[in-house]
């Protein structure tokens, strides 16, 4: 379950528990939510450098540099000191892998060297 799924779920738990009389407990939902919305607004604000942007977008930094330069995201740092806020960072598509298949009785021929087959007899 993702951080802002959990929130949601926090937050209907509430309000189910104030239709059945639980006052107390849809209260206490109620201030886990807002400290876990808090929190997650604070990560999401943090300013990363761009050795940090760079470990967790698996962009390059000259690749980051560029796209701030672009405009695709503001500097919250210096003019020298770049910084790139977490919430803006932009995340590298995951590489797909091709998809498994049956191997064929010629991908078998092509893997086993001539001299290990089995002679049918």
């Amino acid at each position: 379950m993702k951080p802002f799924e959990l929130l949601e779920q926090w937050k209907e738990q509430a309000a189910l528990l104030d239709d059945v009389a639980g006052a107390a407990q849809a209260a206490t939902f109620r201030r886990c939510a807002r400290e876990l919305a808090a929190a997650l607004e604070a990560d999401q604000n943090e300013a990363l450098t761009l050795d940090q942007a760079e470990r967790e977008s698996g962009f390059n930094k000259d690749s980051l540099s560029r796209m701030m330069k672009r405009g695709a995201f503001p500097n919250v740092g210096e003019e020298y000191k770049p910084r790139i806020r977490r919430g803006d960072l932009p995340k590298k598509p995951a590489r797909r892998k091709p998809a498994a298949r049956e191997l064929t009785a010629t991908d078998l021929l092509r893997i086993v060297p001539a001299s290990k087959r089995r002679r049918s007899s």
